[in-house]
């Protein structure tokens, strides 16, 4: 492990005096050799499709890449807007999205529900669009987000539960265009313990951790609170996945993640002044643990941490 975080710090380093602009012809060189490095698909047909669609939204937003510890996983890599724009519509006329999805309604709710709630995407290189999603302009309370236009019941009913446990203010929202589950992230007040962790974690079924287990995460989180996301199921209100969130991890002071993640952070490309990664711990499918795994973020150009940071994401550089 000392050895790739080596590794990323030479990568940093040698990127360091690169400019913040997006260049399409990079990115796809970049995507492809990436790919390459974690054994992830990669079709060059819709990577054309999706920077034909999305050119100025790359060229505006701050770009970032995704990946996880599962050897079978593709990567992704999404752009986070600075403007209010339409998203639905390129995906459509590219024919990146079918215009007669069910998800379009509930997301493009979301999407309006505040004046400046702000949209983007979330792509597959193989595969084209993975997932709109949705900065709420703020925090607000889960009641609002569920009580949109076009929410389904199933995802309605859950409110109460949410409060229950502590769930009641969200940050933002997300459909997946494959699977029909959508995210809701919230802001959760810290610090974590062992008896917290597993009040959230027990939503998917999954758990519970021990304090061996705690110990690897809660010195990445800030102490006043973070980022918990929850994967349900838009027809049935059943949850999928949790998942605790870590931002604004330096380079060389990464938890443990395994080879395959290492890898990613050595060699997924940033071009930002300052690189910024995130760590998400996810939990999903029974006790045995055998369906968790760890995604790995990190900022590719644009400037990442001055888009969180305007968004009030709960970041700090973390100090080990």
């Amino acid at each position: 492990m000392v050895k790739a975080i080596d590794a990323v710090r030479s990568v940093a380093n040698s990127l360091s005096s690169v400019p913040l602009s997006f260049s399409r012809t990079v990115f796809k060189q970049d995507v492809s050799r990436l790919c390459a490095a974690l054994r992830a698909d990669y079709n060059d047909h819709v990577m054309d499709k999706v920077l034909e669609a999305y050119d100025e939204n790359f060229h505006r937003s701050a770009v970032l890449w995704k990946a996880t510890n599962r050897p079978k996983d593709g990567i992704a890599f999404r752009f986070y807007e600075r403007q209010k724009v339409d998203v639905i519509g390129p995906a459509i006329k590219h024919g990146l999205l079918k215009g007669h999805h069910e998800m379009i309604p509930l997301i493009s709710s979301w999407a309006n529900l505040y004046p400046n709630a702000i949209a983007s995407c979330d792509f597959d290189p193989s595969k084209g669009l993975n997932k709109t999603w949705v900065w709420l302009a703020g925090r607000h309370p889960v009641g609002e987000l569920l009580k949109a236009p076009h929410v389904p019941k199933a995802l309605c009913a859950l409110e109460n539960k949410f409060k229950s446990i502590g769930l009641d203010t969200v940050r933002h929202a997300a459909v997946d265009w494959r699977s029909s589950t959508v995210n809701v992230y919230f802001w959760v007040r810290g610090p974590l313990d062992v008896e917290r962790a597993n009040s959230l974690i027990a939503l998917s079924r999954a758990g519970p951790i021990y304090e061996q287990k705690l110990a690897e995460i809660q010195p990445f989180l800030r102490r006043e609170g973070f980022t918990f996301a929850t994967t349900i199921d838009a027809h049935t209100g059943d949850f999928k996945r949790v998942a605790i969130y870590a931002l604004q991890l330096d380079n060389d002071k990464l938890p443990r993640v395994g080879d395959r993640l290492a890898t990613f952070f050595q060699d997924a490309k940033s071009y930002d002044k300052r690189d910024l990664n995130i760590i998400a711990w996810s939990f999903g499918g029974g006790s045995t643990g055998v369906s968790d795994y760890i995604k790995g973020e990190r900022s590719y150009s644009g400037n990442l941490e001055e888009v969180l940071g305007g968004w009030g994401s709960p970041m700090q550089a973390n100090k080990l």
